[in-house]
């Protein structure tokens, strides 16, 4: 028997029938390279199906919104911890299965609540866990592995980008506020899990009333704290942004040293 035969009889099975009548209306007509070329395209068709039920079957999406503090008040080694342990924790995530990861990144100074703090966008597109039906299908396997390098290749360019972000410290006030508006009205839009991951001393300066329609409905935050004050003060000060944070909703709200940057966004 040859190889289009072969290569025909593993569709009917694979596909059914009905899925398989014009590759069988191919053979009739035109032979076996009729036959091949339908088997082309009905195998582009299978693994595009797969992949869209890979994505459909694979966990919650997720939107992390991270604002980084680019004032005096935060010594630079807080910053790089932050940067580097947010790009590690996206990059986990990317490796075991996934829904899509919406990740933002934006500056903390006197204008956090505008567009001129906004750095960067991008998105690690979903990728579920392997089908069983994949263990001894070599072209699935293929094709889900290329999808999971793909998510990875993503999550490499994102860490990238956190490791070359670069920022022109300025001394001329922090309006934490409008930074937790702003990640707020980001998160509001997006679907899943949501995460606002903020790296600052909470020390607002030259910052006006808190937002009126602030809503933190559903949102973990969690604040990787550059306190150097007396450890009275920095707990006063942690216990007051609690509260506020929970009142506009805010599901959790966990505050780590630097030391522990490494902790955000793992529960």
């Amino acid at each position: 028997m040859s190889c289009s035969n072969n290569c025909a009889s593993a569709f009917v099975r694979a596909m059914g029938t009905e899925a398989a009548r014009p590759l069988q209306l191919a053979r009739g007509r035109k032979g076996s390279l009729a036959a091949l070329l339908v088997i082309a395209g009905l195998a582009t068709l299978f693994v595009s199906s797969r992949a869209e039920s890979w994505a459909a079957t694979a966990p919650r999406p997720t939107a992390i919104v991270f604002e980084l503090d680019t004032t005096v008040s935060v010594p630079e080694r807080v910053r790089a911890s932050a940067k580097a342990a947010i790009a590690q924790r996206v990059m986990r995530r990317s490796i075991r299965p996934h829904g899509a990861i919406s990740v933002y990144a934006r500056q903390i100074n006197h204008s956090s609540g505008t567009d001129s703090s906004a750095r960067f966008h991008d998105v690690i597109p979903a990728v579920g866990a392997m089908p069983e039906d994949c263990t001894f299908d070599p072209s699935c396997i293929g094709a889900w592995a290329k999808a999971h390098n793909d998510a990875v290749r993503k999550a490499r360019q994102i860490k990238r980008k956190f490791a070359n972000w670069s920022y022109k410290v300025s001394s001329n006030g922090t309006t934490i506020r409008g930074a937790i508006a702003a990640g707020a009205e980001i998160l509001s839009s997006e679907p899943g899990d949501r995460w606002l991951v903020l790296t600052t001393d909470l020390r607002p300066a030259n910052a006006g009333p808190p937002v009126p329609q602030l809503r933190l409905d559903g949102v973990r935050v969690d604040v990787i704290l550059a306190c150097e004050d007396a450890i009275a003060t920095c707990q006063a000060r942690k216990d007051t942004w609690r509260a506020e944070l929970e009142s506009h909703g805010a599901l959790s709200v966990n505050f780590f040293p630097f030391q522990q940057a490494s902790k955000v966004l793992t529960r």
